[in-house]
């Protein structure tokens, strides 16, 4: 029951701060977004849970950086029929 309660918090933490780097990136400060998103992988690894699913896909695992038309590239996979994203770090996730 404990466990279920922490983790509850723990992903309630884990939007918030996601919101906290979408703020700072619209202010201008990218380090600041990178280092919330650092914060949110170091709760993760901590508590031993995973990334909520509406969050797995809107920023960057190797160098947290947040997705967007500026930051990467979507290109569509004929042979597999997906789509991929590319990152500016060179990073590539399957959608």
């Amino acid at each position: 029951m404990r466990k279920l309660l922490i983790i509850k918090a723990v992903k309630q933490s884990l939007f918030k701060l996601f919101e906290e780097a979408e703020r700072a990136w619209e202010r201008g400060e990218r380090e600041r977004a990178v280092h919330y998103i650092k914060m949110l992988f170091d709760l993760v690894k901590k508590y031993r849970t995973r990334v909520p699913r509406p969050l797995k896909n809107r920023f960057c695992r190797k160098c947290f950086l947040l997705w967007n038309s500026e930051t990467v590239k979507v290109v569509y996979d004929r042979k597999n029929h997906c789509f991929r994203v590319i990152c500016r770090c060179g990073f590539k996730k399957r959608l």
